[in-house]
C-alpha cells in the first residue's frame, strides 16, 4: 500500500513539474514563437515612445492586423502627414496578425488608454469583416490584450458560458495554455510526417461538408465592439480615421461601422479603390506588396488632404 502510494506521489510531482516546466518556457521563450508575439510583448515600448514624444510633433497610431501593416507605407505616410499638418510625426503601431475590432478595442485600452499613452491621431485600418462583432477569441483577449481593470467586461461578454469563462482565466494565468494554438503546430509540423497535407485535407474537407447557412437565418452584422473603440477614443479627444485597406475585390463598409463612425464624427476614407484590379500589387493574393503599398498610401494621403475634418488640431 505504501509503495503505491508512493508511486501516485511520484506520477503527481512529474506531472507537476512537468507542467511548471512548460510554463517557465512559455514565458521565457515565447518571443521565439513568432514575429506576432514579439510585436505584441514589443506594444509597451511602443506606448512609452509615443507617450515621450514632444507635444510638437503629430502622434500617430496605426490600428489594425496584417492589411495595415503590409497596406501603409510608413515612409510615405509620415511624409505625407508632415506636409498636411507641417509637424513632424511619431508613427507607432499595433497590428498583430490575424486580429479584428475585438482585439484592437482591448488591446488598445490596455497598451495606449489606460497608460496615458494617447496619440493624437488613431489610423483604424480593416477590411469589411474585421470589424464586425463576429470574429472572438476570449482566450486569446485575456492573455494578450485585456488589462486587469477591463477582465470583468471580458468575463461578462460570455454570457456564462463556463467554457469560455474557463479559458479567459486559465489563459490569463497560463501562457502555455495560451501559446496552445501556437506550440502545437511547431510540434506537429516538425515531428509528425505528413502532417501539413493532412491538416490541410481536413480543413477542405470540413468546409465542403458544412451545411450552408440560409441568408435568411444569418445573425444580423452589429458594430458594438467598434462603436465601444471609437468611444473611448473621443473620451480621450483622439482623433480617428476609419481607413477601407484595399482587397483583391472590391467592397464596401457595413452599414452598421458607417453608422458608428457617424456617430462618432469619424471619417471613413476610402482610397485607391481601383487597386483590385492590379493583381500584381497584392504578393499573395490577399495583402498588398511593397508596389501596392507605396500606391496606396500616396492615394490615402490626397484623399485625406480632401476630407474636412480628417486630420486633428494642432493641440487635443
Amino acid at each position: 500500500m505504501n509503495l503505491l502510494r508512493l508511486a501516485e506521489v511520484k506520477v503527481i510531482l512529474f506531472v507537476v513539474l512537468s507542467l511548471a516546466g512548460l510554463e517557465v518556457g512559455a514565458r521565457l521563450f515565447e518571443v521565439r514563437l513568432s514575429k506576432d508575439v514579439r510585436h505584441i510583448r514589443s506594444l509597451p515600448e511602443a506606448a512609452a515612445s509615443l507617450k515621450a514624444a514632444p507635444a510638437e510633433r503629430l502622434k500617430v497610431l496605426i490600428l489594425g492586423n496584417s492589411l495595415s501593416r503590409d497596406g501603409l507605407d510608413k515612409e510615405i505616410l509620415k511624409t505625407g502627414l508632415t506636409r498636411l499638418t507641417g509637424r513632424e510625426v511619431e508613427l507607432v503601431a499595433m497590428y498583430p496578425d490575424g486580429t479584428s475590432i475585438n482585439q484592437w478595442y482591448y488591446g488598445y485600452r490596455r497598451y495606449f488608454d489606460q497608460t496615458g499613452a494617447l496619440p493624437d491621431l488613431v489610423l483604424l485600418g480593416s477590411a469589411r469583416l474585421h470589424v464586425l462583432d463576429n470574429r472572438f477569441e476570449p482566450d486569446r483577449l485575456a492573455a494578450f490584450y485585456t488589462s486587469v481593470a477591463d477582465m470583468p467586461q471580458l468575463l461578462g461578454q460570455q454570457e456564462g458560458d463556463v467554457e469560455a469563462i474557463s479559458k479567459v482565466l486559465l489563459a490569463r494565468v497560463s501562457m502555455s495554455f495560451a501559446h496552445r494554438t501556437r506550440v502545437q503546430p511547431l510540434v506537429f509540423y516538425n515531428l509528425i510526417p505528413g502532417y501539413t497535407e493532412t491538416s490541410q485535407t481536413i480543413g477542405v474537407v470540413r468546409e465542403e461538408m458544412a451545411p450552408a447557412v440560409p441568408k435568411a437565418d444569418m445573425p444580423p452584422e452589429t458594430c458594438e465592439m467598434l462603436t465601444e473603440l471609437l468611444k473611448t477614443l473621443n473620451e480621450g479627444h483622439v482623433h480617428a480615421l476609419l481607413l477601407a485597406i484595399p482587397m483583391t475585390k472590391p467592397y464596401t463598409m457595413p452599414d452598421c461601422a458607417l453608422a458608428s463612425a457617424a456617430a462618432a464624427q469619424v471619417p471613413v476614407i476610402v482610397a485607391g479603390e481601383s487597386l483590385y484590379q492590379r493583381a500584381d500589387y497584392f504578393y499573395d493574393g490577399y495583402h498588398l506588396g511593397p508596389e501596392g503599398s507605396a500606391e496606396y498610401t500616396r492615394l490615402l494621403i490626397e484623399k485625406i488632404s480632401q476630407t474636412p475634418g480628417a486630420l486633428p488640431p494642432f493641440s487635443r
